[in-house]
């Protein structure tokens, strides 16, 4: 019996290694630079993979994203690709919390301001890439045909429109 406990702690133990050094970026031996510019992880390699501004050794001028903002490219989501490959882009996010999820009365009855394109630009220059962005419905689908509003469904494409033209990741959640 002690044979079994041993060579199950043994087990144990030998996973939680596995676990803990597949945490690292081998592919980032450089370490990643985040939006404020600090150098992140090893600073061996100087090159490293660059944040917000795109420039790097792949990219030196920067690319500029459909806002013209400068803060660089999101690569682009494809469909063979898993959430962890997609979770892997995002450097850093914002949540658009406490708005679209509201309620009674909508995008600012808990006392935040309307959203503005404005508002998502300066998201993206502060260097975020990505923006969640949490929707309640069932104010909008009144019984008994729960229908969405027309008004409600315009103004969520218009939000989301500002997260693209950002070229921001956007994780659009339902908020009960």
């Amino acid at each position: 019996m002690k044979k079994k406990i041993l060579i199950g702690a043994v087990a144990l133990a030998l996973v939680f290694c596995l676990f803990l050094t597949g945490c690292e970026k081998p592919d980032d031996p450089g370490g990643t630079q985040g939006p404020s510019g600090n150098e992140q992880g090893n600073t061996d390699n100087p090159g490293g993979s660059q944040g917000p501004s795109g420039n790097g050794p792949d990219n030196p001028g920067g690319s500029q994203g459909p806002s013209g903002s400068g803060n660089g490219e999101n690569a682009a989501i494809t469909a063979d690709e898993s959430a962890a490959d997609f979770v892997a882009k995002i450097r850093i996010g914002w949540n658009l919390g406490n708005t679209l999820d509201a309620h009674p009365n909508g995008e600012t009855s808990w006392g935040n301001p309307r959203t503005t394109k404005a508002m998502i630009t300066a998201i993206k220059d502060a260097g975020f890439n990505a923006i969640r962005i949490p929707v309640s419905w069932y104010q909008a689908a009144p019984k008994p045909n729960y229908t969405i509003s027309a008004t409600w469904m315009n103004r969520v494409k218009e939000i989301v429109g500002y997260a693209m033209d950002n070229n921001l990741y956007i994780i659009l959640k339902y908020a009960p």
